[in-house]
């Protein structure tokens, strides 16, 4: 029997961090990683917040040769609402990179 209320616990405790990886619930619609920044717009609206964070050198590789290009990073911030976590989108190049947690609301 304690072997089954620890797992629970756990569970319970650890399921914001997979629900982070897993993507971001946008009304109905799930928004993961690789997604692009029109795609977000169309399923979840006009982000709270964007800013250009920065520029990465992101490396191409086609058929053994492969080319350098410069990407803007740029977060996007959504306020999901009373009592729920922010959340922080980052595209590298106009592609979904990660999602995050941010402040509780």
């Amino acid at each position: 029997m304690k072997k089954t209320t620890v797992l629970v616990v756990l569970s319970l405790l650890l399921s914001p961090l997979f629900a982070a990886a897993a993507g971001m619930r946008c009304d109905g619609y799930v928004i993961s990683e690789g997604a692009t920044k029109i795609e977000v717009l169309q399923k979840c609206g006009e982000p709270l917040l964007k800013d250009v964070v920065g520029e990465e050198t992101v490396f191409d590789y086609f058929l053994g040769s492969g080319s350098a290009r410069k990407v803007v990073v740029e977060q996007w911030t959504y306020d999901m609402g009373a009592g729920s976590f922010m959340r922080i989108l980052t595209f590298k190049g106009g592609e979904l990179a990660t999602i995050e947690n941010g402040d509780r609301q």
